[in-house]
């Protein structure tokens, strides 16, 4: 390349230039834990799934539970250290310095026995039928009847969870 200035002057030199291509911005396409409901103590694995977006990318995680560290990863493993109700939130930086977050409610139990139900649906009309399942153990003094791990062949069957009495 050559440049000449208004004096006559010139000057020859190489020059490259460099043009990235087009990429969109990233976006988090789902956000996910591996296993939830889940009893302190036991493990996890917050999982991002991104869109778009120019590598390296770079996570931040907040709102962790107690003993569960962070880490520059799209795959955290995560042990809960106590029971709650956690909305934890992940922002991922890309190579631009393009920015994306999404959240996710982690529900963390005692350790020992308690009670989660999962509900097929929520709204029954009268007469109509409900599929649930119990997700963790029974919270103490609780009573179990029924199949604890899996339904019996050809369908769930029927199970109950009694509360313990007043008295104790």
């Amino acid at each position: 390349m050559t440049v000449v200035d208004s004096l006559g002057g010139s000057v020859t030199g190489r020059a490259t230039l460099e043009v990235d291509p087009f990429v969109p911005a990233p976006i988090i396409g789902a956000f996910l834990a591996s296993r939830q409901p889940l009893l302190a103590g036991e493990t996890t694995t917050l999982q991002v799934y991104l869109d778009g977006g120019l590598a390296p990318f770079h996570y931040f995680y907040d709102g962790l539970p107690r003993g569960c560290g962070t880490a520059d990863t799209g795959n955290l493993t995560c042990t809960p250290g106590s029971s709650g109700l956690y909305r934890v939130t992940v922002t991922v930086a890309d190579a631009h310095g393009r920015e994306t977050s999404a959240s996710l409610l982690l529900q963390v139990g005692p350790s020992g026995n308690w009670v989660a139900v999962a509900a097929s649906n929520p709204m029954v009309w009268v007469g109509g039928s409900l599929a649930a399942g119990v997700t963790a153990g029974l919270l103490a003094g609780w009573t179990w009847r029924g199949r604890r791990n899996r339904p019996p062949p050809g369908g769930p069957g029927p199970a109950e969870a009694t509360p313990p009495s007043p008295e104790g």
